[in-house]
């Protein structure tokens, strides 16, 4: 019963506290999620061009490998 008691006045003491903590908590793992989905699609925005003359330059080197 004492236990119960206790419980309560922690609740009360902190539950603001702890209902604040997850709040900000929550905020914060939203604003992670969105800086990694700007920085997902911002490398792949640099990556595709990079890829692109890369796979350019190999099948030039191909081509002239087999010419000779």
């Amino acid at each position: 019963m004492a236990s119960g008691n206790l419980d309560k006045i922690r609740d009360s003491l902190f539950g603001t506290q702890a209902c604040a903590r997850e709040r900000r908590f929550a905020q914060l793992e939203q604003h992670l999620i969105r800086e990694a989905t700007d920085l997902r699609t911002d490398l792949k925005c640099r990556f595709d061009p990079l890829e692109a003359d890369i796979k350019k330059e190999v099948d030039a080197l191909r081509a002239s490998l087999l010419k000779e």
